[in-house]
């Protein structure tokens, strides 16, 4: 059985200028056509894109998704969604590995490409402790936290694209980093960076706009976890904004994913 454009686009929720952009960008095409130059989908054809779609919404990007066969792409959606991965260097990883069992908890470091969260206990930061660290670009996926810091030891925490935090840390401040994290798989920093500067086919300036509404309110949420408190009202208050912050954030990043599938990105 074979479906034409327009049958696959109804049944995929995926409008037919999407179609045609992934397949002029990354070979996500039919594999027949008619006598007439027509698309043909076969039903591996639509096994495939149905797979994709998923993949799409769990925040995997179109590009990495094009060079799947339909078992890759079959693992890769299967893998999303499951436990948040956390490799934690420091004496806290004892007692919060105790109170989240339901993460995945590493015992070597993934590295900066990752997409788990990384973080570095440190008592008191001296020159010979940061070599022990690699430069990175995500500094929300990829914490110091520390006990003791001179203004110019902080400040080369963050040339390195580290968030420095001061210490100690519980599991709520555990528990909004992993939810944040979770909140902005769709798109990474760098994605971001570039919708910012982005052409598209649509008449008008809206994916740069929305990439920097959603750049500035990660910014803010990663702020507010760090905001200090001086009571449980005031703690309770920012968990409040943390939360709204988290759900505006997934709002927009869908307006941005709409974006991006008619845009074929």
């Amino acid at each position: 059985m074979f479906y034409r454009i327009g049958q696959v686009s109804q049944l995929l929720g995926i409008s037919e200028h999407a179609l045609r952009q992934w397949a002029r960008r990354y070979r996500i095409t039919a594999s027949h056509r008619t006598e007439g130059g027509q698309r043909l989908y076969s039903e591996q054809d639509l096994q495939r894109l149905t797979l994709i779609v998923q993949g799409r919404e769990k925040g995997l990007r179109l590009m990495d998704l094009a060079r799947l066969s339909i078992a890759g792409l079959a693992e890769a959606v299967g893998s999303q969604g499951g436990e948040p991965r956390v490799y934690w260097s420091g004496p806290a990883r004892t007692r919060l590995q105790a109170s989240f069992a339901d993460i995945e908890w590493l015992s070597d470091d993934p590295g900066a490409q990752s997409q788990a969260l990384r973080v570095f206990e440190m008592d008191t930061v001296t020159e010979d402790a940061l070599k022990m660290l690699t430069p990175v670009s995500s500094e929300q996926l990829n914490i110091v936290i520390y006990q003791y810091a001179s203004r110019p030891m902080q400040k080369a925490i963050g040339a390195l694209g580290y968030d420095a935090v001061t210490g100690p840390v519980n599991e709520d401040w555990l528990t909004q980093r992993l939810n944040n994290q979770l909140a902005q798989r769709q798109f990474t920093n760098e994605d971001l960076e570039r919708f910012l500067t982005f052409k598209p086919e649509l008449d008008c300036e809206c994916p740069n706009h929305i990439a920097g509404i959603l750049k500035q309110l990660r910014s803010f949420a990663y702020y507010s976890l760090d905001c200090k408190t001086q009571n449980a009202q005031q703690a309770w208050v920012h968990q409040q904004i943390f939360r709204h912050i988290r759900d505006a954030q997934q709002d927009v990043e869908a307006a941005l994913r709409l974006i991006a599938d008619e845009e074929g990105i």
